[in-house]
């Protein structure tokens, strides 16, 4: 947890120095020591979006997370591509400064999800890719229809929320490849509480079934915590056991029928003996 946290604090102390170093420098104006406590304020809200992001993902089925990643791409980047594509159409002068503050944050978006991929195995490139693109766009989108709206129309704020949060999210998404912590990782990684089924495997499983996993299994001598189960009507047991199995892949755990509860039946996750 203390490297998670000190992770943190340089990534918002990053942004700081960058949002009172940087971004004057940008925009044609001379650097004010004040904004380097409006950069580290700034960098505070990322870090819980970022979070947050990570926790919506995890609960989302890889498939549905890829899209998931490329509309939030959309959705944060196209309206200023289209703008500086419009611009440059119809032959307005435009700096290589600003030309790069608006067509950059959608670049690093690719690169990040393409070095991604290029660093994972070759079975889980896609799942990388995702994983990347997502975890930059999501909190980006909110970044350019909330923070950025917020601090509008100065002109500073606004570069600072854009290309601090560009430059936040790009560093954590390096981090998260070359360097993954617990929480951004689960197979590259160790968990930071050691549980027999970890919370990496439980979002997918709910995620993929769309019902709550129970933290327990029912055995002939009570509960067994060491597994979770998901109760389903007995027609349903073949699915549901088929559909986890495809979806946990080759991770080591698999998905058995278990003991019946009233009327309904368990399916078991547990780890691969």
């Amino acid at each position: 947890m203390g490297k998670v946290l000190l992770r943190e604090f340089i990534l918002v102390l990053v942004t700081g120095l960058f949002s009172w170093l940087a971004i004057p420098a940008l925009i044609g104006q001379s650097p004010a020591f004040p904004l380097l406590f409006v950069g580290i304020f700034l960098g505070l809200t990322f870090t819980p979006m970022h979070a947050i992001s990570l926790m919506i993902g995890r609960r989302l089925p890889p498939a549905l997370r890829m899209w998931a990643g490329m509309f939030a791409w959309v959705f944060a980047f196209m309206a200023q591509i289209k703008l500086v594509l419009a611009l440059l159409g119809q032959g307005a002068a435009m700096s290589l400064t600003t030309m790069g503050m608006e067509l950059l944050p959608p670049m690093l978006g690719l690169i990040l999800t393409m070095m991604a991929a290029l660093g994972a195995p070759k079975a889980e490139r896609g799942q990388a890719a995702a994983w990347s693109l997502f975890l930059f766009s999501l909190p980006m989108w909110v970044v350019r229809d909330v923070l950025v709206r917020m601090v509008s129309p100065d002109q500073r704020l606004m570069a600072m929320a854009m290309l601090g949060g560009t430059l936040y999210m790009f560093l954590h998404g390096l981090l998260r490849i070359y360097a993954p912590s617990a929480v951004e990782d689960e197979h590259r990684s160790e968990p930071l509480v050691r549980r027999p089924v970890p919370d990496a495997i439980v979002g997918l499983v709910e995620g993929t079934l769309h019902r709550r996993a129970r933290p327990y299994a029912t055995t002939l001598q009570g509960l067994d915590d060491s597994a979770i189960s998901v109760l389903c009507q007995p027609d349903e047991v073949p699915d549901v056991v088929s559909k986890l199995t495809e979806a946990l892949g080759a991770r080591p755990f698999a998905a058995t029928p278990g003991r019946t509860v009233k009327d309904k039946v368990e399916v078991v996750v547990r780890a691969k003996v």
